[in-house]
């Protein structure tokens, strides 16, 4: 439904989008335990036509992936799309229907008022009777501006690697590895624009301003890449 939902959004907004598939690909007896929980959820929330595939079956769909992949839950339903150019066309979409963009407007006091609240910045000023604290990893800091100090929010820098065009038939569906508790790990993806996808890292950070890339970053997205799609295929789209 939810895919569905995106395809439609997207189609309104000209943003390109691709019902490509996903396999959440397991190496061993524990993740087909964890395959079999998101298999259930899945079903138990309404996404459709949800399997869980054998070596043989994922070998069919996905010729480079590893050997050591044992099974997948592959969800033909879920779609790729541009994350950039969805939200400047949603941005572009609202402002045709009558927002106001503000560029450059750090919050600095959050007051509450008669119907809701009040935004200052340093020379400007908005009032809402709503407000979606989005923040990122600020939004901690958001949140005291009208007393709530119930969390903090701690970094965690992701680094990814995007290739050329010349790599991008590597795989069709997006491939996640079994999620953990660091979350789903490497993923390889094709993009709507025919690139290859690789990542993200996730490395816990303290500073928040901190979006350097690493070399021990593209080691790790490399040597965990590998272990999904085998090495004589990705090497090959490396070095082409």
């Amino acid at each position: 439904r939810g895919c569905k939902m995106m395809e439609s959004v997207c189609k309104e907004l000209g943003v390109s989008y691709k019902n490509n598939g996903s396999l959440v690909v397991g190496f061993n007896d524990e993740d087909r335990t964890v395959l079999n929980e998101l298999l259930e959820r899945g079903n138990k929330n309404g996404v459709e036509r949800l399997q869980i595939l054998e070596k043989d079956e994922l070998k069919k769909l996905e010729p480079n992936l590893s050997e050591n992949v044992t099974c997948a839950l592959y969800a033909p339903t879920a779609g790729i799309v541009c994350p950039y150019t969805l939200a400047i066309s949603a941005v572009g979409n609202a402002m045709d229907n009558g927002a106001e963009l503000k560029c450059n407007f750090k919050v600095i006091g959050i007051d509450e008022i008669e119907n809701g609240y009040k935004l200052s910045a340093e020379n400007d000023a908005v009032e809402a009777r709503y407000v979606i604290n989005c923040a990122g990893v600020y939004s901690d800091e958001i949140a005291k501006m009208i007393g709530d100090d119930s969390f903090s929010v701690h970094p965690r820098r992701g680094e990814y690697i995007l290739l050329d065009k010349e790599c991008g038939d590597t795989v069709s569906c997006t491939i996640f590895r079994t999620p953990s508790k660091m979350g789903k790990g490497i993923l390889v993806t094709p993009t709507v624009h025919g690139n290859l996808l690789l990542g993200p890292t996730a490395f816990d950070m303290e500073d928040k301003e901190d979006k350097d890339t690493t070399a021990e970053g593209f080691a790790n997205i490399l040597g965990n890449t590998h272990e999904t799609v085998s090495g004589v295929a990705l090497n090959k789209t490396i070095t082409s």
